[in-house]
């Protein structure tokens, strides 16, 4: 942003020892997409009455996610990393893994944490078996503490769970004299049972993570500027009849906020340079496999940090990993050879990080053997990336930015004998548009949205399409003058769409969508001459998300949240009532993701987890029972 690694430093040592919430959108998160897609821009959030209220503390940090639906009992739960207090740059806390006795169907992580004092946000990973399972990123603490919960179902990791192993969690951490937050974290895994019987339809699974490591590391996974990350996987089987990659991706430093990025011509000294536009890249032996936007997550520190409390950012507990189909390329990877996958960030910033750790999936027919096949076609259009500057005056600048894509994949697999099995085929086409604007010194309005689909050919079914759409707007104002520093007001205003839309054959078209969205501002006053003495502290936050799922495209589930002053002041939910049973292959939305049961059969929901679920003061989580505050 306007100035923006020395003033987000600052600000967020001063703010760590205060506390806030968020801002202004819609009632209805549908009326506000259906705004953005016309206008082709996030709606842009209307200010709010700012006064000299202070609010030192606030709730516990949470945000208006889709439940998880659960499709059985629990027969097991077990807390795996217990009581890890991190509080060094490279700790690294490991405990063992051994799965349970029962016959389970479904996996969900929960991560449990707490932290109060001084802190930034800090980002981490959890692996099992060097598999990652988690990104996430931790809220900033009062001084008086706070606690937040995560949910993620990992059922996709199903073939790690059935064996022991070991669990690693990493949180790279500062505590000084200064920065004072120890974050405190437990890790717990709950299994559900489910009363059917599996369908014999299920194809046994291969999970694998592209890192050939025994200790993983977040440090291992950057890269910077024009990089690649390189990772060969060797004794692959060669009965694979369907892979894909799970990429788990976010930008750090200079990349944190890439979207607000000026052209290096127009960067100043110390600024963040680049480009608005970015490309995630997957390679499967040098031949482009895959494309994808990566979603512009603002951490909880993130642009001004009295925005997210106690909503808490879109995404930004649990970043959302990016999923590419790698079936295409089968042919190769059946042939019993070492493959290199490798990973880009188009042009990523040398000043940024960008850590990629990607996790290779593949389902097996036991059947079959000796697979073969081509890549039949490849084809990927890239037109020139779009900049065009225009001047505004005396002082200001804007700066639009285009850019598109489109790959097309074919590919075969055949048999032992040779005979066709099945044709591959993924089209990607991608499609973005940003604004930077520098009103002034002191202010810079960024705002645009990504558009991608992915028609990709699945085993008995029509057509497979899957798309997202991401629009963002975000206004950013800091000054001074010889007695006080502010920051603000400050609006944000972003979301985040995913669907699927899915045909089997002589049947309608099944829409699944899940969409997420906040809308905030905040305004921060205080002396430059004593950083303690704080003039104004105003905020305000809506966020919801809605569930889609039918033929018809029909809402089953919304949700509505407001905040004001550090607390919630509005509360509204319907049931979820989404048709999963009938949902084809299986699928099923899961917090900001769709998943899949293990054996492709659709099934009624008997009970839900809250992705992020709101943890009242007097409320002490069982997990977190010996952490204190």
């Amino acid at each position: 942003m306007v100035a923006s690694k020395n003033r987000l430093f600052l600000l967020q040592i001063i703010l760590a020892t205060i506390d806030v919430p968020t801002a202004l959108p819609s009632d209805d998160l549908e009326s506000e997409l259906a705004q953005a897609s016309r206008t082709n821009v996030a709606q842009v959030p209307q200010p709010i009455s700012l006064g000299s209220q202070l609010f030192p503390e606030s709730e516990n940090p949470y945000s208006a996610d889709a439940p998880i639906p659960l499709f059985g009992k629990q027969c097991a739960e077990m807390t795996v990393i217990k009581n890890a207090e991190l509080s060094s740059y490279g700790q690294v806390v490991r405990a063992q893994f051994f799965p349970p006795s029962c016959d389970w169907s479904q996996a969900v992580l929960r991560l449990d944490g707490a932290v109060k004092g001084v802190q930034f946000d800090r980002f981490g990973i959890v692996w099992l078996a060097g598999v990652e399972i988690l990104r996430l990123t931790t809220p900033e603490p009062t001084m008086k503490g706070i606690r937040w919960q995560t949910h993620r179902d990992i059922t996709s990791a199903a073939p790690i769970l059935k064996r022991p192993s070991n669990m690693t969690l990493q949180i790279p951490n500062v505590v000084d004299k200064t920065y004072t937050g120890v974050i405190q974290v437990n890790v717990s895994i709950a299994f559900f049972a489910f009363g059917d019987a599996p369908s014999s339809v299920a194809l046994p699974r291969l999970v694998r993570p592209l890192k050939d490591w025994t200790e993983p590391s977040i440090f291992s996974i950057g890269v910077n500027g024009n990089q690649t990350q390189n990772n060969t996987l060797t004794g692959l089987p060669r009965n694979m009849v369907h892979a894909s990659l799970e990429l788990f991706a976010s930008g750090h430093g200079c990349e944190e906020f890439w979207y607000t990025n000026l052209p290096d011509k127009y960067t100043s000294a110390g600024g963040c340079g680049g480009g608005a536009y970015r490309e995630i890249e997957v390679f499967v032996d040098g031949i482009l496999a895959g494309v994808a936007y990566p979603f512009p997550v603002i951490y909880t520190g993130g642009v001004n940090p009295l925005l997210w409390r106690p909503l808490t950012g879109t995404a930004s507990f649990d970043v959302p990993p990016y999923q590419f189909d790698l079936s295409p390329f089968l042919g190769l990877l059946n042939d019993g050879g070492a493959h290199e996958i490798s990973l880009v960030v188009r042009h990523n910033n040398k000043a940024g990080v960008w850590y990629l750790d990607g996790v290779f999936h593949a389902e097996l027919d036991p059947s079959l053997s000796n697979l073969s096949g081509e890549l039949l076609h490849h084809s990927d259009v890239v037109p020139p990336t779009n900049v065009s500057v225009t001047q505004l005056g005396a002082n200001g600048t804007m700066i639009i930015t285009r850019g598109q894509r489109r790959l097309t994949l074919q590919g075969s697999l055949r048999d032992s004998q040779g005979s066709l099995l099945q044709m591959f085929s993924v089209v990607q086409v991608l499609d973005a548009f940003n604004n930077n604007t520098l009103v002034s010194p002191d202010l810079q309005i960024s705002e645009g949205w990504m558009r991608s689909t992915s028609a990709e050919s699945k085993p008995s079914v029509k057509s497979f399409v899957r798309s997202a759409w991401f629009p963002y707007f975000v206004s950013d104002e800091s000054r001074q003058d010889k007695n006080t520093f502010q920051i603000g007001p400050t609006f944000v205003n972003y979301s985040r769409i995913e669907s699927i839309e899915i045909q089997r054959v002589g049947e309608p078209v099944f829409h699944l969508s899940v969409a997420g969205g906040i809308n905030a501002t905040a305004l921060y006053n205080r002396s430059l001459s004593n950083h303690s003495l704080v003039y104004k502290e105003r905020s305000h936050s809506e966020e919801a998300s809605t569930l889609l799922a039918g033929t018809r495209a029909s809402t089953c589930f919304r949700k509505h949240l407001s905040a004001d002053a550090g607390f919630t002041d509005s509360e509204r939910e319907t049931p979820e009532a989404c048709d999963w049973r009938n949902t084809p292959l299986g699928l099923y939305a899961c917090g900001l993701s769709f998943c899949r049961q293990l054996d492709g059969v659709g099934r009624s929901a008997m009970g839900f987890l809250p992705p992020q679920h709101r943890l009242q003061e007097s409320q002490e989580p069982a997990a977190l029972s010996t952490i204190f505050l």
